[in-house]
C-alpha cells in the first residue's frame, strides 16, 4: 500500500536551522546546542546565548483539488536563552532578521516569505540558579512543488 506524496518537514527544519546560524546564533534542533549556555560553572562563567527550534509536523489543508498534497504549511517555534533580558532580546533580534520576509531555499521546494506569527514577551525562569531569561516566538511559511 502506497500513501500519497507528501512534502517532507526535514528540509524545512534544516533551512530555519541554516538561516538563524547564518546570523551567528548557535541552534539547536530540540535541544541546547554545542557550546550554548554556561561554559563551565553556572553564574561563575561566560554565558553563550542560543535557541532551540521546534518544528511542527506541517499542515497541507488549504492545497488545491488538482494537488491536494503540494502545499505545505510548515510551522516553528524559536526559544531564546540567555543570562539577561537584553540577551534574549539580541538574539531574537538576529532570529527575526534571518527569517521575516524571507523565501528560504528548500530543496525541490518553492517557499513564500517566512511570517512571524507570535512574539512573546521575554520572561525570567527564577527556578533555576542563577536565572536565565527566555523568549519565544512562532513563525510559520508555505511552500510548494518546484
Amino acid at each position: 500500500m502506497t500513501g500519497v506524496p507528501v512534502a517532507p518537514t526535514g528540509p524545512h527544519t534544516a533551512a530555519v536551522k541554516a538561516a538563524i546560524e547564518a546570523r551567528g546564533v548557535l541552534v539547536g534542533r530540540g535541544e541546547i546546542p554545542p557550546g550554548g549556555g554556561w561554559q563551565s560553572e553556572p553564574g561563575a562563567s561566560a554565558y553563550v546565548p542560543y535557541v532551540v527550534l521546534w518544528p511542527s509536523p506541517g499542515d497541507s489543508s488549504e492545497a488545491s483539488l488538482a494537488e491536494p498534497y503540494g502545499y505545505l504549511d510548515y510551522k516553528f517555534q524559536v526559544t531564546a536563552y540567555a543570562s539577561t533580558q537584553e540577551g534574549v532580546e539580541t538574539v531574537m533580534d538576529q532570529v527575526r532578521a534571518a527569517l521575516v520576509g524571507v523565501r528560504l531555499t528548500v530543496p525541490n521546494r518553492s517557499t513564500y516569505p517566512v511570517q512571524l506569527t507570535l512574539g512573546r514577551p521575554t520572561d525570567r525562569v527564577d527556578t533555576v540558579t542563577p536565572a536565565l531569561h527566555v523568549g519565544v516566538a512562532q513563525f510559520e511559511m508555505r511552500s510548494e512543488a518546484a
